[in-house]
């Protein structure tokens, strides 16, 4: 084993480690109006969008809502823009296309985002850091560290971690998502030449904020792209299902899921 420097608590579960990564939080950003998400649009569907921009090198994002269910249902879509430059990408619960009716914007919560990355080294001031054996600053106790509660599974339960999760009383928690899936859902057939544009819906998380229970998963869909061109020639009427994709157990037919990590993120 290499020499470093490694902590652990009464339970036996390191803490900190000189020779890992030590997610600490760099960056939250609250969203407590619905004025400040923007409207998208999409044949037969509407949604609502939020974007900020964040420096890390390899961030962990993690969301809380203050509702459960649709009404707290929110997406996050992480994107490279440069070096340690990353883009983060909301969407927010709203119904799916149907036959007999649109798709309309189901949000209406308050949302906390928390970016967990490497903490900066120190620059001046007193405290603790570590670095690891080339020198690079893998832990700052100026910034708060990572502390995670459990895995959670969306409602098909697909590894046995549990389905919900409600926060103790002054407990905030919010999840990191690590597997999701979406759907395809056709919105517009052109009567003429048959081409169909589709509307995209990916499945996200809801609640930790405010004693909201979390959950996530199907049944909580948030509208993202309603510009999908399908190819030429592919069938199904407006409200039809074209296509599923994401994470599924690979049987026949397949199983679907989502499933995060909760972490609790309570003063932070």
């Amino acid at each position: 084993m290499d020499v470093g420097l490694e902590i652990f608590n009464d339970a036996g579960i390191e803490q900190i480690s000189s020779n890992g990564v030590n997610f600490a939080l760099v960056h939250k950003e609250v969203i407590n109006s619905m004025s400040a998400w923007t409207a998208i649009s999409g044949p037969r569907a509407a949604g609502l969008t939020y974007s900020f921009a964040v420096a890390a090198t390899s961030p962990v994002v993690a969301v809380a809502t203050s509702a459960t269910g649709q009404s707290g249902a929110v997406f996050a879509f992480v994107t490279s823009t440069g070096t340690n430059q990353w883009s983060v990408q909301l969407y927010g619960g709203a119904s799916e296309t149907s036959v007999s009716s649109p798709g309309v914007v189901t949000l209406n919560a308050t949302v906390v985002v928390y970016v967990f990355d490497v903490a900066p080294a120190p620059t001046s001031g007193p405290g603790l850091a570590v670095y690891n054996a080339s020198g690079v600053c893998v832990f700052n106790a100026a910034y708060p560290g990572m502390r995670v509660v459990q895995m959670l599974d969306d409602n098909n339960n697909m590894h046995g971690y549990g389905t919900s999760l409600t926060p103790p009383s002054g407990k905030t928690y919010a999840v990191s998502q690590r597997a999701s899936w979406g759907q395809l859902i056709i919105g517009s057939v052109n009567a003429t030449t048959g081409d169909r544009i589709a509307n995209m819906y990916r499945f996200g998380v809801s609640g930790g904020y405010a004693g909201a229970t979390v959950q996530f998963g199907y049944g909580y869909p948030c509208f993202i792209n309603g510009a999908f061109s399908l190819p030429h020639g592919a069938s199904g009427a407006v409200g039809n299902i074209y296509a599923t994709s994401g994470c599924n157990d690979g049987g026949s037919p397949r199983t679907y899921f989502s499933d995060g990590i909760v972490i609790d993120v309570t003063n932070l």
